[in-house]
């Protein structure tokens, strides 16, 4: 993910793949690495698409923090308490911790931190690091027609509106 989707959107198009694999030195097959993930002609590739198992573990992550602190800056806040705009490993695990004994704190810290991007080199996350997971900044306030708070209709918690909708 660092290294191919440099953007942070979540999805590569195959220039995008086929540039990025050429920087990296990759020698084979662009069209068949491209054809091998998406099964079809669609105009981009995602994370779910390479790696089903960590596209889960995001977006287990990314709905509980919705769920337990509403946005990215207030999971933040929850985070680097401190306010050191650093985030160490031990203090990403207890937060982990706290959303679920599902979630792999030590798969997710190597995955989300950017370490090229960061100005931090030593096994940090910075708020950068996370803002491509699609977390709003902001509180949603939009209501839906049945009068529900978006972020619940969305992750399906605090109740589970899912028989509804």
């Amino acid at each position: 993910r660092m290294r191919l989707d440099r953007q942070k959107l979540g999805r590569i198009t195959k220039m995008e793949l086929v540039r990025h694999c050429q920087e990296l030195g990759f020698e084979g097959s662009v069209t068949s690495l491209w054809d091998h993930y998406t099964g079809e002609s669609r105009s981009h590739v995602t994370l779910n698409d390479i790696d089903a198992r960590a596209a889960a573990q995001v977006e287990i992550f990314a709905s509980r923090v919705v769920w337990r602190h509403g946005t990215l800056d207030l999971a933040w806040k929850a985070l680097d308490p401190r306010g050191a705009d650093v985030v160490h490993y031990n203090a990403f695990s207890r937060f982990c911790a706290e959303l679920g004994e599902d979630l792999d704190a030590n798969w997710l810290f190597r995955n989300l931190s950017m370490y090229e991007h960061s100005k931090f080199r030593d096994g940090t996350i910075v708020l950068s690091d996370l803002e491509w997971l699609g977390i709003p900044r902001q509180p949603l306030d939009e209501i839906d027609h049945w009068g529900w708070r978006v972020a619940e209709a969305v992750v399906g918690f605090p109740g589970d509106y899912s028989h509804v909708m």
